[in-house]
């Protein structure tokens, strides 16, 4: 475990007990979905397409759902989000395992997409952004939760798959409920009492701001953060059978893209380490670069080999850019609408999420590999120019702000 300097009041332990409750919810709402899709398909009788249908909807849901959430989180509410959500969860998912129709499975997900909205990353950035007064020392709680968080897909997939075949997908459900209550309990007993506001964080605005003030996020700063969930969306959905009809194997395909995962790690372990060191230009633009030249990779290799290292570059990015929204929205308007905010962002984020699969399958019908990655390759590079742009032109100085040092 890696040293982490949280504010005296705040244990270390509350901070990676709350990355590794992320690490469950995730697990349990989110990447389940993609290991129990065809078993639900098989058992209602209907396509795939129709089940895949009820988890856009959670999506949608969940990104409606997020600037109301990120205002209560600015209201204090924090906790009574994360114990809400996580009762929803419990029966929602329990209510899964006896659906029998579509129309059951849709209403199920309506509430599962709510129960995201209240248990995800932005109710857990939330109370870490609140409780942990010190900037650099936030930062790293930050990058603590997401460290955690962020094993999800690599620990959780695998498991879930494991328990569908043997126990089949019903039996898991409950499984996942039962999850749940488990990570409820841990932040019930051991992280929600550690985890209070500070006095030194709360309601902080940048000096000059007018108390009542909450300032609304650039469109492009928006469009950064939406674009890179686009991309991941396109190369998530995409890149296994884009390489299956190049002629290489499900297997390799399916650990090309597994490499996606993994190397979100290492941008977040190098914040976590506090060594970073950068300006919000930096924090915006870096990520950026780093996708648009994996997506390069990826349009341009004819190997599997190719493709592993282009993914691999690209993870980085993504990894570092989950971080980067946060850091970046408390260093340029303080930590009093940090929820607002981050919940503004997180709506267009949740639409891209929810439209870059389909988004992605049209691209590739009517264009093919290269000019699909290739695309959203020159997409992300032109939007890392824009943004240079707007950070050096005085009349976009929201923009702009002081170095973010560990």
């Amino acid at each position: 475990m890696l040293p982490v300097a949280i504010d005296r009041d705040v244990p270390r332990r509350a901070i990676w007990l709350l990355g590794a409750v992320q690490c469950i919810y995730w697990g349990a709402l989110y990447y389940a979905f993609p290991v129990t899709l065809h078993p639900i398909a098989e058992s209602l009788k209907t396509s795939a397409t129709a089940v895949a249908g009820a988890f856009s909807l959670g999506l949608l849901v969940m990104a409606f759902a997020a600037p109301s959430v990120g205002r209560a989180l600015d209201r204090g509410s924090g906790s009574w989000l994360m114990r809400g959500g996580a009762a929803l969860a419990i029966v929602a998912l329990s209510a899964s395992a006896w659906i029998e129709s579509v129309n059951a499975l849709y209403i199920v997900w309506f509430a599962l997409g709510m129960s995201m909205a209240l248990m995800l990353y932005e109710p857990a950035f939330g109370l870490v952004v609140r409780a942990v007064a010190d900037p650099v020392r936030r930062v790293r709680a930050l990058a603590t939760v997401t460290v955690s968080g962020g094993l999800a897909s690599t620990l959780c997939i695998p498991a879930i798959a494991a328990l569908v075949d043997q126990a089949g997908w019903q039996q898991t459900q409950i499984a996942l409920a039962g999850a749940v209550v488990v990570g409820a309990i841990v932040m019930e007993w051991q992280v929600l009492p550690a985890l209070r506001e500070t006095g030194s964080s709360a309601r902080r605005r940048p000096t000059g701001q007018p108390s009542d003030a909450i300032p609304r996020v650039p469109f492009l700063l928006a469009a950064v953060f939406a674009a890179s969930t686009i991309t991941a969306m396109a190369l998530g959905t995409m890149l296994i059978a884009a390489l299956i009809e190049r002629g290489h194997g499900a297997g390799a395909a399916a650990n090309a893209l597994a490499l996606l995962g993994i190397m979100q790690l290492p941008g977040r372990l190098w914040v976590l380490s506090g060594r970073h060191a950068g300006s919000v230009r930096t924090l915006v633009i870096g990520p950026l670069v780093l996708q648009s030249l994996g997506l390069a990779v990826i349009a341009a290799s004819a190997s599997l080999p190719g493709v592993g290292i282009g993914v691999a570059i690209f993870g980085i990015g993504a990894g570092w850019g989950t971080l980067a929204r946060p850091m970046v929205v408390q260093v340029l308007y303080g930590t009093a609408d940090a929820g607002a905010l981050n919940g503004s962002i997180a709506r267009l984020q949740g639409f891209a999420r929810a439209a870059g699969p389909l988004g992605a399958a049209a691209l590739y019908r009517a264009f093919g590999y290269e000019v699909l990655f290739g695309g959203l390759a020159l997409a992300l590079s032109l939007l890392a120019c824009a943004v240079l742009h707007a950070m050096r032109t005085p009349a976009t100085s929201s923009l702009r702000a002081p170095e973010v040092r560990g």
